[in-house]
C-alpha cells in the first residue's frame, strides 16, 4: 500500500528540518510584528472561484472539488489567501482592527504533475498585511521575505519587480484593449488554449508555458508602459523603499502572478542556489479582494512561498544541519533504580528539560551507548547503592568526568550546566 500520488510523508531525521524551517519562519514573522491566522482546509468552492478567478489554471484545471455528503460544493484550499479574507470578513475583523499583519503555515492541495519540489499536498508559508494603501506596505512585506531567505543562507537570489496596474479606465481596462487588438493579429498562429484566453485573461499569456507562445509574446506590449499616474508614482515609491532597505531587485514586466486578484505591485523572488533559476515565493498587492468577497474596502499586500521548494534549497545548501538530540540521559544500573529514574526522568521533564531514558531493561554499557547516539550532553546514574544515599550520579559525556550530587538538588545542577 503507497501513498498517492504527490502526497509525501515525512519522517525523522527530515521532520526535524521542516520543524526547523517553520520555527524560523514564525520568529522572523513575530520579529516583523506578524501574527498566526489558521484557516480550514476545507472551503466553500465559492471561496476559490469568487477570489482566485474562475479563468486561472487553479480553478480550472488544479483544485480538488467535490460534493459533500450535505450537498455543497466543497475545495481542499489551493491556496492560503482567498481563505484568510473570508475568515476575516466572516468574522467582523474590520470593524475593530483598520490596520492587520498575519502569517500562515499550513497544506494546500492542487492537482497537477508531481515534479521536484512541486507536489499535490505541498505547503505554504504566507504573509498578510491588510489596511495600508501606501508603498510603504509593500516594501514591508518584500523586506519580511527578504529577511526570511537571508535567514537560510540562500545567496543567489534575485527580487523581480513589476506593477500590473489597477482597474482605472486610463489604465488596466485600456492597455487590456491594446493587448487583444495585438493578440488579434497572431491569434491564428496561438494554441487553442492561448487563444481561449485573449478575451478572458490576455495578461496570462505573458508567464504561458509554451515556447510559441513565449516568443510571439515578446512582440507585445507590456502593461509596464501603459499604467496611469497613480500607479507610476506607487511603483516607483517601491522602488525608492527597496533601494533604501539596501534590498535589490530588477523589473520584470512579465511578471503577472497566476492569480486574478492582484493589482499594483507583483513580485517573485527566484533562486539560483539549485542551478536553474527557480520561484521561492511570489505575491503582491490586492486591494479589491476584501471588497469582492463582501467586504468593506481594505487594502492588502502578501506573499505566498512553498516551503517543499524552500527545503530543497537548504538541503542542496548544505549550510543548516538540524539534529534531533537529548539534554541528558537517565541511566539505571537495576530494578530499583529504574522505578526511580522512571521518576527522575518525569520530574526533569516537567520542568522542560529533554530527557532520554531506555524503557527495555538494557544493561548499562548499551544505556550509555544510547546516550551517545541521541546526543546527550550528560547522563545521570542510579542504582540502589545511589538511591540509599540519596544521590545521583552525575557524568559530562564530553569529558567523562563524573561526581556525586544530591537528588534533591539536581534540577538545579541541570540548569546550571544549561544543557
Amino acid at each position: 500500500m503507497n501513498s498517492l500520488r504527490g502526497m509525501n510523508d515525512f519522517l525523522p531525521p527530515e521532520i526535524h528540518l521542516w520543524q526547523h524551517i517553520e520555527s524560523s519562519l514564525r520568529a522572523v514573522s513575530h520579529r516583523f510584528g506578524f501574527e498566526e491566522v489558521r484557516t480550514p482546509i476545507l472551503e466553500s468552492t465559492s471561496v476559490f472561484k469568487r477570489g482566485v478567478g474562475e479563468d486561472t489554471d487553479i480553478v480550472e484545471k488544479e483544485m480538488y472539488s467535490f460534493e459533500d455528503k450535505g450537498g455543497e460544493h466543497v475545495t481542499m484550499r489551493p491556496e492560503g489567501t482567498a481563505p484568510v479574507a473570508r475568515a476575516l470578513i466572516e468574522q467582523s475583523w474590520f470593524r475593530a482592527h483598520p490596520v492587520s499583519k498575519f502569517y500562515y503555515i499550513g497544506p494546500m492541495f492542487r492537482y497537477e504533475r508531481p515534479q521536484k519540489g512541486r507536489f499535490r499536498q505541498f505547503h505554504q508559508f504566507g504573509i498578510e498585511l491588510l489596511g495600508i494603501a501606501e508603498w510603504t506596505a509593500d516594501v514591508e512585506v518584500m523586506a519580511l521575505t527578504d529577511a526570511v531567505l537571508k535567514e537560510f543562507g540562500l545567496s543567489k537570489v534575485e527580487l523581480h519587480l513589476n506593477s500590473v496596474g489597477c482597474d482605472s479606465e486610463s489604465c488596466r481596462p485600456r492597455y487590456r484593449k491594446l493587448l487583444i487588438e495585438k493578440l488579434k493579429t497572431v491569434e491564428s498562429e496561438l494554441p487553442e488554449d492561448a487563444r481561449n484566453r485573449i478575451q478572458k485573461n490576455p495578461q496570462r499569456l505573458f508567464d504561458h508555458k509554451d515556447e510559441k507562445v513565449q516568443s510571439l509574446m515578446k512582440g507585445m506590449p507590456v502593461l509596464l508602459d501603459h499604467i496611469c499616474q497613480d500607479c507610476k508614482s506607487h511603483f516607483n515609491g517601491v522602488q525608492s523603499g527597496l533601494k533604501n532597505l539596501g534590498i535589490d531587485f530588477m523589473i520584470n514586466p512579465n511578471i503577472v502572478r497566476g492569480l486574478d486578484y492582484y493589482n499594483r505591485t507583483a513580485f517573485e523572488f527566484l533562486s539560483s542556489d539549485l542551478g536553474a533559476q527557480s520561484t521561492v515565493c511570489g505575491g503582491g498587492r490586492y486591494d479589491k479582494l476584501i471588497e469582492q468577497f463582501g467586504g468593506p474596502s481594505v487594502p492588502a499586500v502578501g506573499f505566498g512561498m512553498g516551503l517543499e521548494r524552500l527545503v530543497l534549497i537548504i538541503q542542496a545548501l548544505g549550510k543548516l544541519k538540524v539534529e534531533f538530540k537529548s539534554d541528558v540521559s537517565v541511566i539505571y544500573a537495576d530494578d530499583e533504580g529504574f522505578m526511580r529514574a522512571q521518576l527522575l526522568c518525569h520530574e526533569l521533564r516537567l520542568q522542560g528539560i529533554h530527557v532520554d531514558m531506555d524503557l527495555q531493561g538494557k544493561n548499562i554499557k548499551n544505556q550509555f551507548k544510547r546516550a551517545d547516539k541521541v546526543g546527550s550532553k550528560v547522563s545521570l546514574v542510579l542504582g540502589s547503592q545511589e538511591i540509599s544515599q540519596k544521590q545521583v550520579v552525575l557524568k559530562d559525556m564530553k569529558t567523562q568526568q563524573q561526581k556525586n550530587i544530591p537528588l534533591d538538588q539536581i534540577v538545579n545542577e541541570i540548569n546550571k550546566l544549561k544543557v
